[in-house]
């Protein structure tokens, strides 16, 4: 069972309550760290709850708990000395998902009213609990109509709104067997729709649409059984699109192989690129701003180490004999060395940088728009999907990507008041970018405007259909782009292509995300819109495997 949780933290201001221990002697760190500790349990019969998350934010990767063990315990570790908002939910991005609905310390059910938890270097911040209410579900049976047996591997998708709110999607057993639950299937209203790519799709009750389908009411803790559906097998597809995977050996090797491809030099292109955008392959923060930059100068974004450039980097710029380089992020994470090394393969080099990725991102916005800019971009700078999925877009309108936290930093706000611009655009849901710095945008421009969907996905293709509205395509897109949602060096280099950056190469198109195994559900939805001629791959079987290409290359996301 597996949800479409919007689940995310959202710093509040409250007041907090902490009870701290001493951390043990033997804890590493002790003397620089604190830890926030806890139990969860079922608010309706007291047991422990194994197998859930919780978070802190702000966050990094550490700040993520081990799941909660048996007996519903659990310790974040390494956290930096301050406050901190701590959400009990379901793993970020999990496919089999705990059914009990997302709640806030202490015992807050969204994030604005969220208290704080004070965390103190040395010491364990104990006794931050919580009792988890059970979500609803949903269950049934699918059939073929023709032979009433049960379709196995149908998705089965329910959703409070047309454009995936909240709701939760599983697939269908051996015998066409589902239940539906999870942290996005709270008490409300839900449609529930039926696909597979061998049959029509349906909604409930034997409806053709969202808006045409009946509402299937939810209860929390409990299940809403018979919502079954028997559906009509559908005809051959009459193609399939073209699929293109783009990779190396490596994150540096696919970002070559995404230069060549789309880059050409001799042979009747031209014999060099105006730019190079180089970024560090080791950690996406520097380089959420890059993507816009390249795509605006028609340039590729290339990957390096810290120290070090990979020898097929520097083959490739030897090959594309840029007029200029432009390093993306301070010494910190691309070394003076490797700076000297670049220096060897352009006549100018460039860096810009700030003190963190908030100024870095605006230090790319001033060097890429001296002029200003009609409209801006602003995603999270502590998560990479949304601002690399938006980059395309930003790419193809000529806007700068900015980062905000919590609040608005300062060097963002400033560039932004240099900027000036018409619209602001923020990437991602509620969780990511506040309704707070939303509201605190409007003072920057005259329209803020959202794109977001439940999750990475459904965000990323919101902004496919921001960039492909409807009407736009009535052939089909010529490109798509897909890359994994799980990491972020691939969306990175093939972003600057999808934003329309490669003028002798692919045209501009959307940038969609997949799992290493399988089509999210709303990936699969924008591609039936889109219907695209050719969908470019980005990375390698390790990463996007070739179970998803062969998905892709029979076309049965087709209408």
């Amino acid at each position: 069972m597996s949800s479409l949780s919007r689940c995310c933290l959202v710093l509040a201001l409250a007041l907090c309550v902490t009870v701290a221990a001493i951390l043990p002697a033997s804890s590493a760190g002790a003397a620089e760290w604190g830890e926030i500790s806890g139990t969860v349990t079922d608010e309706t019969t007291g047991l422990p709850i194994e197998g859930m998350y919780v978070a802190a934010y702000p966050w990094t990767a550490n700040f993520l708990s081990e799941p909660t063990n048996s007996a519903g315990q659990y310790v974040i570790r390494f956290l930096e000395p301050g406050t901190y908002i701590v959400m009990f939910a379901a793993e970020w991005g999990a496919m089999e998902q705990p059914g009990y609905l997302p709640e806030w310390w202490d015992d807050k059910k969204d994030q604005s009213s969220a208290d704080l938890v004070t965390v103190t270097a040395g010491t364990r911040t104990v006794g931050i609990d919580a009792a988890l209410t059970p979500a609803g579900s949903i269950s049934g049976r699918v059939t073929d109509e023709r032979t009433g047996t049960g379709i196995p591997n149908v998705q089965v998708t329910a959703q409070s709104c047309e454009a995936f709110c909240s709701g939760a999607y599983s697939y269908t057993d051996g015998d066409g067997v589902y239940q539906l639950t999870g942290p996005g299937m709270a008490a409300g209203q839900y449609k529930v729709s039926f696909h597979e790519h061998d049959y029509e799709s349906e909604w409930w009750d034997d409806q053709v649409d969202f808006a045409s389908g009946d509402w299937v009411t939810v209860v929390n803790g409990e299940d809403t059984p018979g919502i079954d559906a028997a559906l009509t097998p559908t005809a051959p597809l009459p193609y399939a699109p073209d699929v293109i995977r783009l990779a190396g050996d490596d994150r540096y090797g696919t970002a070559v192989a995404i230069s060549e491809y789309a880059f050409p030099t001799g042979d009747g292109f031209p014999s060099s690129v105006p730019v190079a955008y180089i970024a560090t392959g080791a950690d996406y923060p520097d380089a959420l701003s890059a993507t816009p930059a390249a795509a605006l100068r028609h340039g590729p974004v290339l990957l390096v180490g810290r120290n070090s450039v990979p020898p097929v980097t520097a083959a490739e710029l030897k090959r594309l004999s840029p007029q200029e380089i432009v390093i993306v992020g301070g010494t910190g994470v691309v070394s003076h060395m490797v700076e000297s090394t670049l220096r060897g393969l352009a006549s100018k080099v460039t860096r810009l940088a700030g003190i963190d990725r908030f100024a870095t991102a605006a230090a790319v916005s001033a060097a890429s728009f001296p002029s200003g800019a009609d409209r801006v971009f602003i995603a999270t700078g502590f998560g990479f999907p949304d601002a690399l999925a938006g980059g395309a877009l930003a790419g193809d309108l000529d806007g700068p990507v900015l980062l905000v936290g919590d609040g608005i930093p300062g060097a963002t706000a400033a560039e932004l008041a240099r900027l000036d611009p018409d619209e602001i655009v923020v990437l991602g849901g509620l969780g990511v970018v506040s309704a707070a710095v939303a509201d605190l945008l409007s003072t920057y421009a005259p329209a803020v405007t959202r794109i977001a969907g439940p999750d990475r996905y459904g965000t990323a293709a919101a902004i496919s259909r921001a960039m492909c509205p409807d009407g736009s395509i009535p052939l089909g897109a010529d490109w798509v782009y897909v890359a994994t949602g799980e990491d972020f060096p691939d969306a990175l280099a093939i972003g600057p292509v999808a934003g329309g950056g490669a003028p002798q190469g692919p045209s501009s198109g959307p940038l969609l995300l997949v799992r290493r195994d399988s089509i999210p559900w709303p990936t699969q939805v924008e591609l039936m819109r889109l219907a695209p001629k050719a969908i470019v791959i980005a990375g390698g079987t390790g990463v996007i495997s070739a179970q998803v290409e062969d998905q892709l290359e029979s076309g049965w996301f087709h209408p």
